[in-house]
């Protein structure tokens, strides 16, 4: 069960408000010790964006908990698998179908093409998805990172799909708000923990100052402790509570009645 609301569970972040997406993409392609042939990762078009620019990548799988993210990837792996799709029709298409169910993004999905961030941005990184889908090498699962045993699952050793980069977003906020839970928590931690050590993880989180959105930030292998997220804020209080130790009082003064009592 997700602490997510349910407004968030059906929102669709087709693109990602993300900053410094530019500079992910050229340090996982750049990284000289890429183990790996599949970019796993949740939400949108970033994992997309991401696959298109690594020459080691042949997979995609995505997870996520909603069921309007699950719809969203149905629609999209439908226009991809036209064997007759070219660049030119996936740029009428795909905004097309943004529009048609309401997913929005058709501007930020044209800032990114035109940035040159977009896996629509040229022939050879749209023939490199579009080739993904045809061979039937992309997948959809429904994971809650509340339930460690299902991203184990996810994470499984299989010989054919090996994660070389996995993009996690902000997904380890959700257990540090107020409605969460120190159990909830340690199960998210435990799922964390289920990504392969020798993967480069892409998570986000957000900076101090007035700018909101969160920052993307590449952990790379071996190197995931900073992807673990602080207790819950309710749970941090109430260690905090249990921390204070009563203030040491001067003894009562000798000879005074019973009846006297002291008040801290």
């Amino acid at each position: 069960m997700s602490i997510l609301s349910l407004d968030q569970l059906q929102c669709v972040y087709v693109c990602t408000n993300e900053k410094k997406q530019r500079e992910t993409l050229d340090a996982v392609k750049n990284y000289p010790e890429k183990k790996g042939n599949a970019i796993v990762g949740t939400s949108g078009f970033f994992v997309l964006n991401l696959a298109s620019t690594i020459s080691e990548v042949s997979h995609v799988v995505l997870f996520d908990l909603s069921d309007r993210v699950a719809q969203f990837w149905h629609g999209i792996k439908e226009i991809l698998q036209d064997p007759e799709l070219s660049l030119a029709k996936a740029k009428e298409r795909i905004p097309a179908f943004l529009q048609a169910r309401g997913y929005g993004h058709i501007g930020a999905l044209n800032e990114e093409i035109k940035n040159q961030l977009s896996w629509l941005s040229s022939e050879d990184r749209f023939e490199k998805i579009h080739q993904i889908f045809l061979k039937n090498r992309f997948s959809f699962a429904k994971i809650d990172m509340g339930q460690p045993e299902e991203v184990a699952a996810l994470f499984r050793k299989n010989e054919e799909i090996v994660p070389l980069a996995v993009y996690i977003s902000n997904i380890a906020e959700c257990p540090t708000g107020v409605g969460s839970t120190k159990e909830r928590h340690a199960a998210f931690c435990e799922s964390l923990k289920q990504i392969p050590e020798d993967a480069i993880v892409i998570d986000s989180a957000k900076e101090m100052g007035y700018d909101v959105r969160p920052t993307q930030r590449v952990h790379l292998p071996g190197d995931h402790g900073s992807i673990f997220p602080p207790l819950p804020e309710n749970e941090r209080y109430r260690e905090t509570e249990q921390r204070v130790e009563p203030p040491l009082l001067p003894p009562l003064p000798q000879g005074l009645p019973h009846l006297f009592v002291r008040i801290p």
